[in-house]
């Protein structure tokens, strides 16, 4: 039969290949979120232990993941939105967007934990100067990261 690929370019062992490299990809992708995100997790609470809550290694990778899922579905939308904004500030809002959708993804969490009580899941941030702080570094961290794995 004919072998049909998500990849249109690609067929038979190709195609595998290619959704594997996908794969390894994204996988990639979320522990370097979550490795930034511990790390800016770790500098903000060393100012202020309460700012940012991360109960287990668990909860880092979903929080990672939801982070990723914000940035790629919401933030692009949001961005749009808010170009005048951005271009008048010199792009400085930019970071304020990323404290919001870090915000947005921790009540994301919030909402989704409940449905998992067994796996006892934790990760708050409070406030927004801790958002903002922890979305700074995140951002530091998962370049140097990212450059780091290439």
């Amino acid at each position: 039969g004919v072998q049909t690929c998500a990849l249109p370019i690609l067929s038979g062992a190709r195609c595998r290949r290619g959704a594997l490299l996908m794969l390894g990809s994204l996988v990639i992708r979320l522990l370097v979120n979550t490795a930034a995100l511990l790390i800016a997790a770790l500098v903000v609470k060393s100012f202020d232990d309460s700012a940012i809550v991360i109960l287990n290694w668990q909860s880092a990778l979903l929080a990672g993941a939801l982070i990723g899922l914000v940035n790629a579905l919401i933030r692009p939308l949001v961005s749009c939105l808010t170009c005048l904004v951005q271009v008048i500030t010199l792009g400085l809002f930019t970071f304020v967007l990323n404290a919001l959708m870090l915000l947005l993804s921790a009540e994301v969490f919030r909402q989704v934990v409940p449905l998992f009580p067994e796996l006892q899941l934790g990760f708050a941030v409070n406030g927004f100067w801790p958002a903002f702080f922890t979305a700074l570094l995140m951002s530091i961290a998962s370049t140097l990261l990212t450059r780091l794995v290439k």
